[in-house]
């Protein structure tokens, strides 16, 4: 992908890596540019099950990087990274953010709009830009599905960070396990996915994104035929004969 962002497959898994560590990982604009194709890259590779987003270094993300004072650079970076959450949420991959150290601001954006997460026991997540006049707008389309009001509010308007064993309890986290563990954690979460079809775990994530927002009686109806839909798949096909037949599936992804 670039200097800026690693990208590397094993056995199905494809990790993505903010490789800006001097920066502490920082969401610049080309930064942003790089994540965007590595998921792109990921979602079109069909030996590609799933994507495990992390950082280089002992923080995961502090956030965008305050670095121009250019407002048309400010404002094609808040285009872009607006663009990369969305993304997070409509590809068809699933997404584990693997977690070693801080996620600030924006880092904490990527970590919601993964699909599955795991953090040490020693990261934190903190929404500092009221300090320094900002705000964290975006990022609380993200938090405030992740999180009751009354949490949420405390930690945009304190800037205080939340621990991962807070983070794990407010939903935004799968694992918070010890530093040397979170490696081998996120691989098995991520290497699930290699046993399955590819076609029916993307349906399934884009009907769940479809539909999270909608009235109970209208998701129902949308669900319903996006059930239909699956079932005319050769994978879905393929997978009743083989339970039919008692043996494994031969999934084509298709």
């Amino acid at each position: 992908m670039g200097q800026d962002v690693l990208y590397e497959t094993n056995h199905g898994v494809a990790t993505i890596t903010l490789n800006r560590p001097k920066r502490r990982n920082a969401l610049s604009n080309e930064t942003i540019r790089l994540l965007s194709e590595a998921l792109d890259t990921a979602e079109n590779d069909p030996n590609i099950s799933s994507a495990i987003l992390t950082g280089a270094g002992p923080i995961f993300c502090s956030g965008a990087e305050l670095g121009s004072a250019d407002p048309r650079e400010m404002v094609a970076g808040i285009d872009a990274y607006a663009a990369l959450i969305e993304k997070m949420q409509t590809i068809a991959l699933p997404l584990v953010a693997k977690i070693k150290g801080p996620a600030m601001g924006g880092g904490i954006g990527l970590v919601l709009a993964c699909d599955l997460a795991v953090a040490s026991e020693e990261a934190t997540f903190t929404t500092p830009e009221i300090k320094v006049g900002m705000f964290p707008m975006m990022i609380m389309a993200l938090i405030f599905r992740h999180m009751g009001r009354k949490k949420g509010m405390e930690l945009v308007f304190s800037g205080e960070p939340l621990s991962a064993s807070q983070a794990l309890e407010a939903g935004w986290l799968n694992r918070c396990v010890p530093s040397d563990t979170v490696d081998d954690e996120a691989d098995a979460l991520a290497q699930r996915f290699t046993r399955f079809s590819t076609k029916i775990v993307g349906l399934g994530k884009k009907a769940y994104f479809k539909t999270a927002d909608l009235p109970f009686s209208e998701a129902v109806q949308a669900l319903k035929n996006e059930l239909i839909a699956l079932m005319q798949t050769e994978d879905s096909k393929e997978g009743i004969r083989a339970f039919i037949e008692k043996r494994p599936p031969k999934w084509t992804g298709k």
